[in-house]
């Protein structure tokens, strides 16, 4: 193995068109390297996208930090490898209806937040007159983080075969993997979620409206029945029922979402094609960590139906663990409702 000079302080270069590609390329370099450490990763990454890559140099800034090992290490991982971290968090939020949203309440990661219940109140009041005061009251709201996480096993003689389209291809499906577990959670009013594993849907138990044949009648008496800021919410639908609204009545909504009434719709294909929900962003906290990359080629994975364990060594595969973690909540009760069983 040769020896390069490691930059101390790596320039980190501006983001390509995928924002998911430099956290994919992270870990294929670390997943290839192995036992090697990141010194063989950073030759890997050196060979394969250049000695100036944003892959090389945050490798390189990571040895210096004296990180080793690549599997399991705890510790910090660096600037530079926090950055394609965020990247990737990044592509995935955008594409999500967390991300297509927005503005909703976030907090410290996973740390408790005072949160106003009875805000300031003004009054108009005679020149002389009596002014009344406000009596403000605050809750404690926290979140405790949930985990989204994948694991990737491909061939190293695939990973090694890889051209700039293949990486792109897996790093849009780890997006796309991503982005479904989070929308499907988020919107289905079913969605009760599972302790210490899932959250709820911000929708499940919320006011619902049976539909009728009238879909303005239907999204007339949602928006009556929410308790919240229609400046600051949304419309949530499948992009299949936003199609099927399309035309004279609603000229601004299509399969990509728009307006409905005024309001933004967004779209996913993970909410339930009969359910048109509204949620007031200011009535949901949320919050967001890091995420987490653990490559490995001596773990024993289950990859069959059959929960058999395959050891990545022996079959000469590798594997790629990526670990998100989010949270949600509703904090004010009538803050989201939703319309079920629509067929128009």
């Amino acid at each position: 193995m040769k020896n390069h000079p490691i930059p101390l302080r790596p320039t980190i270069e501006p983001e390509p068109e995928n924002q998911a590609l430099p956290f994919l390329r992270l870990a294929l370099a670390m997943t290839l390297a192995g036992d090697g450490g990141t010194e063989y990763a950073i030759e890997i990454a050196r060979g394969r996208w250049g000695a100036e890559s944003r892959t090389a140099r945050t490798l390189a800034d990571m040895h210096t930090r004296g990180f080793v090992g690549l599997v399991g290490q705890e510790g910090d991982w660096g600037h530079a490898f926090k950055q394609s971290a965020a990247s990737f968090w990044s592509a995935v939020r955008a594409r999500s209806l967390i991300g297509q949203i927005g503005g909703f309440r976030k907090t410290v990661p996973f740390a408790p937040a005072v949160q106003m219940t009875t805000g300031a109140a003004a009054s108009w009041v005679p020149q002389t007159g009596y002014i009344p005061p406000s009596s403000l009251t605050f809750s404690r709201e926290g979140l405790e983080p949930r985990k989204v996480a994948a694991i990737i096993v491909m061939s190293a003689d695939l990973i090694r075969q890889l051209g700039v389209a293949g990486e792109g291809k897996i790093a849009d499906d780890m997006t796309a993997a991503a982005v479904e577990a989070i929308d499907a959670a988020f919107s289905d009013p079913a969605n009760g979620g599972v302790a210490d594993t899932k959250p709820a849907s911000v929708f499940h138990g919320a006011t619902s409206i049976a539909a009728t044949d009238d879909p303005a009648a239907d999204l007339r008496a949602l928006i009556s029945t929410l308790d919240g800021n229609l400046a600051t919410a949304s419309l949530v639908l499948n992009p299949l029922r936003a199609a099927r609204l399309a035309g004279p009545i609603f000229p601004q909504i299509g399969a990509r979402g728009g307006s409905l009434l005024g309001i933004p719709a967004v779209v996913s294909p993970m909410v339930p094609p009969d359910v048109i929900s509204l949620v007031d962003a200011e009535a949901v906290m949320i919050g967001e960590g890091e995420p987490e990359l653990f490559p490995s080629n001596v773990a024993d994975v289950s990859v069959t139906s059959t929960g058999e364990l395959i050891s990545l060594w022996q079959h000469n595969l590798k594997g790629i663990r990526a670990v998100m973690r989010t949270n949600w909540k509703l904090i004010h009760a009538g803050g989201a409702a939703y319309i079920t069983g629509a067929a128009y």
